[in-house]
């Protein structure tokens, strides 16, 4: 199955073909990545290229596998010093990882200002790849790299933004999950 169109952020890019099942996996996938994945923005030790990153180191290969069905991306196995099992890392850059961010977004509670704060940084209008980054959009990056870490620290000392009463009310999860199926999935 793979997911192509539009969904709940407008920077998903991505489409559910059959409603019911992509939502359940949408969500397994989101409260997965919410427990083992990590948003990063790699830089050079220049400050002159920056690369947003998408990902997850697990020994479950299998759900890892997922993510590469659902969102594309890179897996690779390697076997760490030590460990008597392979490690297996999926991981999805730039325009890609913003499209996978918007799709998992309504579903994120640990990660979820770390991706809002990524999905509303405009990264996806900035060049990636071999396109030049003006000195303006060097200094957004590089902001925007210190921004995340900062989110990133609040949330180890347990700030979280996120009310308590979300994490049991289910009256909110049924609205937002009844907002998402009936606006944010298109028929096939």
């Amino acid at each position: 199955m793979n997911l192509t169109g539009e969904n709940a952020h407008p920077n998903s890019g991505l489409r559910a073909r059959s409603e019911n099942r992509d939502l359940c996996e949408l969500a397994y996938a989101a409260g997965y990545f919410d427990g083992e994945g990590t948003i990063n923005i790699l830089s050079n030790g220049e400050g002159k290229g920056f690369q947003l990153r998408v990902e997850i180191s697990s020994c479950d290969l299998d759900t890892l596998r997922l993510f590469k069905v659902l969102f594309g991306g890179s897996l690779r196995s390697v076997k760490w010093k030590g460990l008597p099992y392979l490690i297996h890392r999926w991981a999805i850059n730039n325009q890609d990882a913003i499209r996978v961010l918007g799709a998992m977004v309504p579903f994120l509670k640990a990660k979820a200002k770390e991706a809002q704060l990524v999905l509303d940084s405009g990264w996806d209008t900035l060049p990636s790849g071999g396109g030049r980054l003006s000195e303006s959009q060097k200094r957004k990056r590089a902001g925007l790299k210190r921004d995340l870490m900062e989110v990133k620290k609040q949330h180890r000392r347990g700030n979280s933004e996120v009310p308590e009463s979300e994490f049991h009310d289910t009256e909110t999860q049924h609205s937002r999950l009844a907002n998402l199926t009936g606006s944010l999935f298109l028929e096939p």
